[in-house]
């Protein structure tokens, strides 16, 4: 399909394209004779026209090509050395004229284009009083205009995401549009109109909280658009947009959030907290955790899943033997993106106790000196996996995990070991941190019959608990913070976070929680960019990462774990301007050209 660029999108004029241009909105009659007309004269037609504009649903996850945590400090890509995107990232081979991750810019901007046309045509009247765009009925009308409405707001607040805000653009342009008045919204613009869109669909009677049939699936719903209203007002308040930590804007995230919260709980959404498959998750305290996020989103009256609220519904990549153990198994080709020392080191004992402390984690740059936490007793840096928080080995596979593939294994990292670390970047298999992924892989996946992947989570009601907590902590709710934080500690029986932290300690546990919780998912790239001013930089997190070597005492019966870099040099992805992506080259000169204004986002 053609792509659009926002220039595209401003100078094309689709109401006044041919047949041919609208063919790839619908199938066309036999003799290929539909008119534009067409389109809105029969139900069937303007409901697939509506369905055009979800084609640019992300898949995330794995499908990014590389999962967006190996751009993290959670994760290191073993595809480091072959000539893919982590290879151009690591290294910062990127620009404003040519980006690894500037893949979804023109495809959100193409929809937005096709959404406006839709919501025109959806409101439009003939003369006689009737509507142009036929539909079934009043109520079908009307959920297809609250679901556009929110669908355009999930795309522009993706794009917020990777661009902050951008031009608003509302409109189908025609011959006599004038672009004198384009330009690029503020924060506070594009949040609110991020937000009036999702008004209009919660205010919709006929747009309902959750899809209940499989035909429907990826359709927006209420529990999307309140997620969203968690989302855009966070990312408002966050210090990117916030520097000066203006309370108002953290209090209107709250209660966005916790509206969203109370909303989605009333709606029957909840955790998933009960493991229904010991025999193959085990009965782990975090079994139910790693089910979860091994289990294929289902649509039905009566979920079994009633915490996922938005996903894509695509499950065919296979990451089992692609992303998961490599280590040259049968039916492997790769390990992926692998867990990082400084993930690891993320979580807590098991009373609850991180294990560095969370204000200064390292003395040193390069994080071969943790700062561990004098009131953790329980941790043993020569012991390093036991009495950990149980969500630990449902992510992550450490030398001693057990994991069954052709036969029963464990995960071996010393030099000799089947699972060795390996810094040679021609070497896939071969994880370079000494660790490996595990967190959406179900254990029964085997050599012979490798499951496919899940979709990927894109919102969730333990993201949404997170927001609160965050959101109340910063704006003085501070008991509805602990509440939130520690609803989704008590799933893998974690204790409850002690009482009276100071403030900035509170929101360090907090968002080390979401760290832990969410980890491997992209809710760590965003986070870690958001939560900079935009002249900062994220050396501290994204500069410099390690991994571990382990060896035997000459007796071999004793382990010695220590800390090493993945490498010497650094992880290029920490400059400043890398909060945000640039918009691509062309792109900004065109906007430059026809506005008059500099569009390009800072250090590009």
């Amino acid at each position: 399909m053609k792509k659009y660029t926002l220039i595209y999108f401003l100078i094309a004029m689709l109401a006044c394209t041919s047949c041919k241009a609208v063919s790839d909105w619908l199938q066309m009659d036999d003799d290929g004779s539909i008119t534009y007309a067409m389109i809105w004269s029969d139900e069937n037609n303007v409901e697939g026209a509506l369905n055009v504009c979800y084609i640019g649903i992300p898949v995330k996850g794995f499908e990014y090509g590389e999962p967006l945590f190996a751009f993290t400090d959670d994760g290191w890509s073993s595809n480091d050395g072959q000539g893919g995107i982590a290879q151009f990232m690591y290294s910062g081979n990127y620009s404003a004229e040519s980006h690894p991750l500037n893949s979804y810019y023109a495809s959100y901007l193409q929809k937005i284009r096709y959404i406006n046309q839709f919501l025109e045509k959806i409101t439009l009247k003939n003369d006689d009083g009737s509507y142009y765009a036929k539909c079934e009925s009043d109520d079908i009308r009307d959920r297809f205009y609250a679901e556009a409405h929110v669908l355009r707001a999930y795309y522009m607040t993706e794009l917020f995401k990777w661009y902050g805000p951008l031009p608003i653009l509302d409109y189908v342009a025609d011959a006599n549009t004038k672009y004198d008045k384009v330009h690029r919204a503020t924060v506070d613009e594009y949040v609110k109109f991020i937000m009036d869109d999702l008004q209009i669909g919660m205010d919709s009677q006929n747009l309902p909280w959750r899809t209940k049939l499989g035909t429907d699936a990826m359709r927006t719903h209420k529990a999307l658009a309140v997620a969203l209203q968690s989302t855009v007002t966070m990312m408002a308040a966050s210090p990117l947009y916030n520097p000066d930590n203006k309370a108002d804007l953290w209090e209107t995230a709250y209660q966005y959030t916790k509206n969203a919260v109370d909303s989605l709980k009333a709606n029957g959404y909840e955790l998933f907290t009960t493991c229904t498959r010991e025999k193959v998750y085990g009965k782990s305290s975090a079994a139910a955790y790693r089910q979860y996020y091994c289990t294929t989103m289902t649509y039905t009256s009566a979920p079994t899943d009633k915490e996922t609220i938005y996903c894509h519904n695509n499950t065919g990549t296979q990451i089992c033997g692609i992303n998961y153990v490599g280590s040259d198994l049968i039916n492997t080709t790769a390990c992926g993106t692998c867990p990082t020392q400084e993930l690891v080191d993320c979580f807590e004992t098991i009373d609850g106790v991180p294990v560095l402390d969370l204000a200064n984690p390292y003395k040193d740059e390069k994080h071969l000196q943790p700062n561990f936490n004098p009131e953790n007793k329980l941790y043993n840096d020569q012991d390093p996996y036991e009495n950990r928080d149980p969500r630990l080995d449902q992510v992550v596979l450490h030398h001693g995990s057990t994991y069954t593939w052709d036969k029963e294994r464990v995960i071996d990292v010393t030099a000799t070991g089947l699972n060795a670390r390996s810094t040679t970047t021609s070497d896939k298999t071969h994880s370079r941190t000494g660790y490996y992924y595990c967190k959406t892989v179900p254990p029964n996946s085997a050599a012979n019959s490798p499951l496919a992947s899940v979709s990927y989570k894109q919102y969730t009601l333990s993201e949404l608990l997170l927001n609160l907590a965050e959101c109340a902590a910063q704006s003085g709710h501070t008991q509805e913070a602990y509440a939130a934080v520690n609803e989704v500690r008590d799933r893998v029986s974690m204790p409850a976070l002690p009482q009276g932290l100071s403030k900035d300690m509170l929101l360090l546990r907090i968002k080390n929680e979401r760290r832990v919780e969410l980890s491997c998912g992209e809710n760590r790239y965003f986070d870690v960019r958001r939560w900079h001013k935009a002249d900062e930089d994220m050396s501290a997190e994204n500069r410099y990462f390690t991994g571990v070597d382990i060896t035997y005492n000459s007796d071999s019966t004793v382990f010695y774990y220590k800390r090493v870099p993945v490498r010497d040099s650094e992880r290029f992805g920490y400059e400043a301007k890398c909060k945000l992506l640039p918009i691509p080259k062309t792109e900004a000169s065109m906007l430059l050209n026809i506005t008059g204004e500099d569009m390009q986002n800072p250090g590009w």
